[in-house]
């Protein structure tokens, strides 16, 4: 009569997530620390693998996601219809707005800034 292998429980992303980075902080190679935690080094791996390949997806980097902003009148009114008007985004990216402009150039200028290739 065969022995079946014994199936390990199924992890969360998110666990494997804590295990990868518990991996690489202790210095061990995958095999060192699989035998430590009871797991299969080639599920380090492969697990490895496939949150660095997450990571550099461009879908998911450039998905689009809300950020806090304010905007400040340049000219201290509090009236924008002149078109100067100054917007700052949480991660202090600003973008300084000195003649009226189309909805269609401020799209392109806001997304280049949300997307971190704006100024500072």
């Amino acid at each position: 009569m065969s022995k079946k292998r014994k199936r390990a429980p199924s992890r969360s992303r998110g666990e494997w997530v804590e295990i990868i980075k518990a991996w690489k902080a202790s210095g061990l190679s995958a095999a060192q620390f699989a035998d430590e935690q009871g797991l299969q080094a080639s599920s380090l791996a492969k697990w490895q693998w496939r949150l660095r390949r997450e990571s550099k997806r461009p879908s998911e980097a450039g998905a689009p996601r809300l950020v806090q902003v304010s905007v400040a009148d340049l000219m201290g009114t509090g009236d924008t219809s002149t078109g100067r008007w100054e917007l700052t985004t949480i991660e202090g990216h600003r973008l300084r707005v000195l003649t009226p402009m189309a909805g269609a150039e401020l799209d392109v200028l806001l997304g280049a800034l949300v997307h971190g290739r704006g100024r500072r």
